[in-house]
């Protein structure tokens, strides 16, 4: 029986311990919402943490965005909103969301960023989750960034505007 006391057979007290531990008194203090997960990440998040996040960009690695550029404007019909020698940026038809193609990332591969307006709680969320990743750093439009990876490898980039940041980068 699989669930959240009885993980494994034999390991129900340990597992209960960790249960109360993870989701009664760790959120009385923390205000962090979670429940007990049992596996190598044992913590997982089942609500926000009182900050907002939404999809930001898509972001294709090319080796030639002019040679990219064809290809979308061909195939799917898409025009570049902003056309520069190593980023082209369309419109992905999701308001504000963009879809990118850019030589800032080698080819085949495929970042995946969010923006939002406390990256510091996230990064403590990270911490404690024991999840790794690099960061912060100044980025783009000087937005703050980290950059991790889900569990499939997949890139995630979670970025914060700053007071440099344009207006339109709202999260």
């Amino acid at each position: 029986m699989t669930g959240l006391f009885f993980t494994k057979t034999g390991y129900w007290l340990s597992s209960f311990f960790q249960y109360w531990v993870a989701v009664i008194i760790f959120p009385f203090f923390t205000r962090w919402p979670v429940t007990y997960a049992p596996s190598s990440t044992s913590l997982t998040v089942t609500k926000p943490v009182l900050m907002k996040i939404r999809l930001h960009e898509i972001e294709f690695g090319a080796g030639n965005t002019d040679k990219s550029k064809g290809f979308y404007q061909a195939i799917l019909g898409l025009d570049p909103v902003i056309d520069q020698d190593q980023l082209k940026v369309f419109n992905s038809g999701v308001a504000g969301v963009d879809f990118n193609v850019s030589e800032h990332q080698p080819a085949k591969t495929v970042t995946t960023s969010f923006l939002t307006d406390d990256l510091q709680k996230l990064i403590d969320r990270l911490q404690l989750t024991g999840v790794l990743f690099e960061g912060p750093s100044t980025s783009h439009f000087g937005m703050l960034s980290i950059s991790l990876q889900d569990p499939d490898g997949n890139c995630i980039k979670i970025n914060q505007p700053t007071k440099e940041s344009p207006s339109w980068l709202k999260v």
